[in-house]
């Protein structure tokens, strides 16, 4: 392939990734700060109902049974390649 094309499909892809990485960046300096170091034991006791408990999942039978089904597939997949890993 010719170089000084590579370098151009080089040089669009970087300013496309530039231009949605600064427009992301914009929306996250829109927001509010606020502290997330307070209740840190009831954010933990939210990750773990929310996120590893799947809670709100039961609110939608068929999909919500699909995501805890993918859900526990990849935990036993992240359990797998840690015990290899070791």
């Amino acid at each position: 392939m010719n170089p000084l094309l590579m370098v151009a499909l080089f040089a669009a892809l970087n300013a496309t990734f530039l231009y949605t990485a600064l427009r992301r960046t914009e929306l996250l300096q829109v927001g509010r700060w606020e502290d997330r170091f307070q209740q840190i034991p009831e954010r933990i006791k939210a990750v773990l109902i929310y996120a590893l408990g799947q809670k709100k999942m039961h609110f939608y039978p068929i999909a919500g049974l699909a995501h805890q089904l993918i859900f526990v597939g990849f935990s036993a997949l992240l359990i797998r390649t840690m015990i290899l890993w070791s």
